[in-house]
């Protein structure tokens, strides 16, 4: 089983745009496998996603306990796809897809949920 497969971050119908930083529209399949074949160490990719229906959003927000700037972390996959966030700040959870890598927004708490509600995670 391949890693995207597995992850889940690949769909059919997602548009590849960029291969590690290198554009790939309008190249054959063929260019694409090769240039993956060809590939070491970490491999970046640039999608548009397909039009799918998109699953229901998660009700579940947190609290951040520690401050996070994605340009500080090494291991962050797209550091222009992270948030920065501080001690406090309310996070809702868009999609637990990744099991490495939450997506979440800043959140706007919607007036029927109280703050004393809100689960504390951290990642051991």
């Amino acid at each position: 089983t391949h890693i995207i497969h597995r992850q889940g971050t690949l769909h059919v119908g997602d548009e590849i745009k960029e291969i590690n930083g290198k554009p790939v529209s309008n190249h054959p399949i063929q260019y694409l496998q090769q240039m993956l074949r060809d590939a070491r160490g970490s491999i970046t990719f640039k999608i548009i996603p397909s039009y799918r229906s998109q699953p229901p959003p998660c009700d579940i927000y947190v609290k951040a306990l520690f401050n996070y700037d994605p340009k500080d972390d090494d291991l962050i996959p797209c550091a222009q796809a992270g948030i920065k966030f501080s001690i406090g700040d309310i996070l809702q959870i868009i999609s637990k897809d990744d099991h490495n890598w939450w997506q979440a927004k800043k959140a706007i708490l919607p007036k029927n949920i109280d703050e004393t509600m809100i689960i504390i995670i951290y990642h051991c």
